[in-house]
């Protein structure tokens, strides 16, 4: 059971993504990710670390999960040559850089 108005890993997850697909994967900080879930930025840090770990659980997401909004952020870690991204298959690839035509 979670302490009353503690977040989940789930919760603190979803922010991140928002905040991914909405300021960039790149553009998001600790302090937007925590406001959009309405906790602490210590709660962010609790559930994921760096965050270079964030960054990679939403890579990992948007390779198995890919919508729309999930592909022009995965393309955005293409770019910045992503040791995740780069790996994803060649026709997920290709379809996320053509989300930045």
């Amino acid at each position: 059971m979670k302490a009353k108005g503690t977040k989940t890993k789930g919760e603190v997850f979803a922010a991140a993504l928002w905040c991914a697909q909405h300021d960039g994967l790149y553009n998001m900080t600790r302090a937007q990710i925590a406001k959009r879930a309405a906790t602490a930025t210590g709660t962010v840090s609790f559930h994921y670390g760096e965050m270079l770990d964030v960054r990679r659980a939403i890579v990992r997401w948007c390779i198995t999960n890919p919508s729309i909004p999930n592909l022009k952020v995965l393309a955005t870690a293409i770019a910045h040559k992503d040791t995740i991204a780069v790996r994803a298959p060649a026709e997920l690839k290709r379809l996320a850089l053509d989300t930045l035509a």
